[in-house]
């Protein structure tokens, strides 16, 4: 019999009886004193620390825990679906943006690298156009946001501001928050504070994979019987008592005693104070699960990164309180190591109009998604997630005679570290055609309605239009005759018609195939 069951069935025997084996962990209105810009997390219940209590003593007796699964690169790596929820305040520009959401995830990614934990982007993030959801003032709004739009099967990380609560995020332990198991808790992070360079994502995250501060129950009382001690020894002489990591402070014997439940800097300034033994309290500043400031953290300890992952892996790969998360399995991805370049428009093109650019870049090897966005100064006109190399750009967010810039970023859901290509400059001028809402159909999209002899004519087809094999472009005259046919086999490309022998005249331009047809007017002067 595996020994790691002989130890669980031991020791935690009587927990899963309290839990009734369903990890149904309760979590209290925050337990600790909050100073501005920290962490939001309540205080783990009795039965969370005895969860951890277990984990640890099967650990330190060397017994086969998650931590010890390896690989030919370390540790196996475990892969986890993250959710973004991004709210936003009408007529507010201070969400999360793209840009940056996808370098924290990055970054996330490079904290958890040493634990085998890797964060995939779960399809596209979800915006939130909700006010009242966006400036948190108590706790009622985040129970109110993770019922109504928490996914199953994936952490869910919303995106707000807790400012006002002079919070720089929470999360939820395992078993524990809003919503129904396989869609319950997750992380509720202030905007200023998820920004790349930051280390709060990291710190809710360890929260929400079952990791308490390292001053659990000491900062209070460090002097207290039931704070943890500096010392590690077990058997200490009289009058001065044992080590106490594994049943004190976060239950972690390879993280110092900490007792600072404040920011702190690693500079050598930081609060000092000893333990009922009179030692001196050596906190490392080092941990993403201290209060340290955000430049001084840089790591799990071996311990925590167990608890991590057997918190989602359990001890037979499916039994741990968030192996939900597991399932389904992420498709495999290859890194995006290069950026891309933009091809259209080109370095000082002439100007486009407002209802009608086109955008062309170079493929990024092993990207499948690429993240267009365009601004004006610092404000963003609009943004576009593009699964192709090129975009036609027919909606009504530009002005006639603007200056823009461009940029596209390559990635895929597993890998999000390749870098926005540089930004390209372009110009619009007035929008042509009949309308906008002309030129715009279910099927296709056609440019301009009414155009000068010789002037060429643009015609592009739409994701609806996948499947299809081929479609006939026809351009008719009045009376009926084609002066134009083409059978085009990428749809989704865009096309070029030459208008040089077309007299003035009224036309109609149409597309179809064996599914269905469709006819736009078309006016050449």
């Amino acid at each position: 019999m595996n020994p790691l069951k002989i130890v669980l069935a031991k020791s935690t025997l009587s927990l899963l009886l309290v839990l009734g084996l369903s990890w149904s962990f309760s979590i209290s209105s925050v337990a600790q004193v909050l100073s501005p810009g920290t962490c939001g997390t309540a205080s783990p219940d009795p039965e969370h620390l005895s969860y951890l209590e277990a984990i640890g003593e099967a650990y330190r007796n060397g017994l086969d825990m998650s931590i010890s699964r390896r690989d030919s690169g370390g540790l196996s790596r475990i892969y986890i679906p993250f959710k973004a929820h991004i709210v936003r305040a009408p007529g507010s520009n201070n969400y999360m943006q793209v840009p940056a959401l996808l370098t924290t995830l990055c970054e996330l990614n490079q904290k958890y690298r040493a634990s085998g934990i890797q964060f995939y982007l779960k399809d596209l993030p979800n915006y939130i156009f909700d006010g009242s959801l966006y400036y948190h003032t108590g706790w009622t709004q985040g129970n109110t946001q993770m019922t109504t739009y928490n996914m199953s099967r994936v952490v869910n990380v919303h995106f707000v501001d807790l400012s006002a609560m002079g919070l720089c995020g929470y999360a939820t332990f395992p078993g524990s928050g809003a919503g129904t198991t396989l869609r319950q808790g997750g992380l509720m992070m202030s905007v200023p504070c998820s920004q790349p360079g930051n280390t709060t994502l990291a710190h809710e995250m360890g929260h929400y994979l079952a990791l308490p501060h390292p001053f659990e129950g000491t900062s209070p009382q460090p002097q207290g019987v039931f704070a943890e001690r500096v010392t590690r020894n077990t058997n200490e002489p009289a009058p001065r008592l044992n080590s106490n990591c594994a049943t004190a402070g976060d239950r972690f014997c390879d993280t110092p005693a900490d007792f600072i439940g404040n920011r702190w800097p690693c500079n050598g300034a930081a609060p000092q104070d000893t333990d009922i033994n009179g030692d001196a309290f050596r906190p490392d500043a080092t941990l993403f699960m201290s209060y340290s400031n955000d430049n001084c953290q840089n790591k799990f300890s071996a311990e925590q990164m167990n608890v991590m992952r057997y918190t989602l892996t359990g001890t037979s790969g499916g039994n741990g309180p968030r192996s939900y998360l597991l399932l389904p399995p992420m498709p495999a991805y290859d890194s995006v190591r290069s950026s891309t370049t933009l091809i259209e428009p080109a370095a000082g093109a002439p100007a486009s109009p407002a209802n009608w650019v086109y955008f062309k870049w170079t493929a990024a090897p092993n990207a499948t998604m690429y993240y267009v966005r365009v601004v004006r100064g610092i404000t963003l006109m609009f943004e576009r997630w593009v699964s192709d190399t090129s975009l036609l750009y027919t909606g009504p967010d530009l002005a006639s005679n603007g200056n823009y810039s461009v940029t596209v970023r390559p990635f895929n859901p597993a890998s999000t570290c390749a870098p926005s290509s540089p930004s390209r400059s372009f110009t619009t001028t007035t929008p042509f055609g009949l309308s906008t809402s002309g030129l715009i159909d279910r099927h296709f999209r056609v440019y301009p309605t009414v155009l000068r002899q010789g002037e060429p004519l643009f015609c592009q087809f739409s994701e609806a239009t996948e499947g299809i094999d081929a479609m006939e472009i026809t351009v008719r005259s009045m009376q009926g005759q084609s002066v134009y046919q083409n059978r085009v086999m990428d749809a989704q490309a865009l096309q070029t018609i030459a208008t040089e022998k077309l007299s003035p005249g009224i036309y109609t331009l149409e597309a179809r195939t064996g599914r269905w047809s469709k006819a736009i007017k078309i006016i050449v002067q």
